[in-house]
């Protein structure tokens, strides 16, 4: 974040291309919260709706479908 939400949506992309941890949920999340501060919704609304399906976890399926709420209600 020192660079901000770009510069971050960047790297996590560039990490998540690399990385063997792709398949790790707060990869996607981490992209939705960047693309929501930078206004892009609807990504954000899909990267969280990934992060929730790589999830069984219940605390953070709740606070991802907060997210995703948020982000709708935004979006529309």
């Amino acid at each position: 974040m020192t660079n901000g939400p770009r510069v971050g949506i960047e790297e996590v992309e560039r990490i998540a291309k690399q990385s063997p941890m792709k398949r790790y949920y707060l990869l996607p999340a981490t992209l939705g919260k960047l693309y929501e501060r930078c206004g892009r919704m609807i990504d954000a609304v899909a990267a969280c709706r990934e992060a929730l399906s790589l999830t069984t976890n219940e605390t953070e399926r709740r606070f991802l479908l907060r997210q995703i709420d948020r982000c709708c209600a935004i979006a529309c």
